[in-house]
């Protein structure tokens, strides 16, 4: 499928969440047949609640006396009923620092500011494409398809309409399943797009997983992938991860003992940079520390020089004097610059035509995963064993 326009994308608003907060602001003041079901939705009225006595505020700020501002997206209530939601409204991005956490301490001083003292039920949404609620547990997660149903009113205005249908039709597309067999002839670039709300990296792994002749070969190996866009290249980039149980050991870098012979993270790493005419396929065996953490969180940490030089060392010891080969007859390089903050071990590129079928790209890519695989397996042996 390709790349979808909508009116919002037009616009330029499709990933503003200020925009669909908006439009389900103007929606609950404005149709009643959304105001029940939204009501229904997240405050959990039924038929026998007074509609007028339910109230909804967006990007409202609340100040307590002993931290900043907090303003939620959206808050809907009851004096009547005494109940309150708050809803954090999410597309691609993820929650702030600590945002849910703060925004639930604080649900006192929202009571207050409402003046609803006496209210006895909270609740605490996270709509979201991707659930990112992390440790709080007092938070629902809704995924957008989950309220597509309140996307089926109709407004007695058309540009509302448009709106609407755009938005359900967003919703709708998360829910596209596609299959190796139906796309394995089609340009591999097709699925490389956001295509409204259905990720590129969502797609790639329904290709892959549905490839039942290629796929038992990687039947081994745990799949991961996310896409975004890379500001650096200005494109979309897509990750896939590659992993195996085995790749990971059980000690952690703050663990005592650890060392970097018993302290690792292996996985095979294809990142997908997507252009107008051809999209650039780097593809890397990985190796960082258990867990990976930036460079300049672990310098803060007392062992941070300590891993750095055992890591250089080792991989010094790879290139020149171990393995100086390693994936070489593939078009495989070593990092360029050996230091101890390293990501990759070895890695290539490879550029494809956006016309390529889909099929094409992924046997190349299965046969490269299968590569590094027994690469890893090396470089893992010669790891374990080294001086520390």
């Amino acid at each position: 499928m390709a790349e979808q326009y909508d009116i919002l994308e037009v616009l330029g608003i499709s990933d503003r969440e200020d925009s669909f907060s908006n439009l389900i602001s103007y929606l609950f003041h404005n149709n009643s047949d959304f105001k029940y079901k939204f009501s229904e939705k997240f405050l959990k009225i039924d038929e026998n609640s007074e509609l007028d006595d339910i109230v909804l505020i967006k990007r409202n700020a609340f100040v307590s006396n002993v931290d900043t501002k907090i303003i939620p997206d959206l808050i809907i209530y009851s004096r009547k009923l005494l109940r309150i939601a708050v809803i954090e409204v999410k597309i691609f991005s993820g929650q702030g620092d600590s945002q849910l956490s703060r925004y639930e301490s604080r649900m006192d001083t929202i009571i207050s500011q409402l003046d609803l003292s006496g209210c006895n039920q909270v609740y605490m949404y996270y709509l979201s494409l991707y659930n990112d609620i992390g440790n709080n547990p007092r938070w629902k997660y809704f995924n957008w398809t989950d309220i597509s149903d309140l996307f089926t009113v109709q407004d007695e205005r058309e540009d509302i309409n448009y709106l609407i249908n755009a938005v359900r039709n967003r919703i709708d597309s998360v829910n596209i399943v596609y299959e190796y067999n139906h796309v394995k002839d089609l340009p591999f670039n097709n699925y490389l797009k956001w295509n409204l709300w259905k990720s590129p990296s969502i797609s790639l792994e329904e290709i892959l997983r549905s490839c039942d002749n290629n796929t038992s070969k990687l039947a081994f190996l745990n799949l991961f992938s996310s896409s975004g866009f890379a500001p650096a290249d200005h494109c979309v980039q897509t990750n896939l991860y590659f992993k195996k149980k085995e790749w990971l050991s059980s000690k952690v870098y703050d663990d005592e003992n650890s060392n970097i012979t018993n302290c690792y993270d292996f996985h095979v790493e294809i990142r997908i940079s997507t252009f107008e005419e051809y999209s650039y396929f780097t593809i890397r065996l990985d190796h960082h520390l258990n867990p990976y953490e930036s460079k300049s969180k672990r310098k803060e940490t007392a062992r941070f020089k300590e891993f750095y030089e055992s890591r250089k060392s080792f991989l010094y010891n790879m290139k020149h004097n171990k393995h100086t080969n390693l994936g070489k007859e593939r078009g495989y390089e070593y990092s360029k610059t050996v230091k101890g903050d390293y990501l990759s071990i070895i890695s290539k590129d490879i550029e494809f035509d956006n016309m390529v079928k889909v099929n094409e790209v992924i046997n190349t890519l299965i046969d490269e995963v299968l590569y590094l695989s027994e690469k890893i397996e090396v470089v893992k042996e010669e790891l374990i064993n080294a001086k520390k």
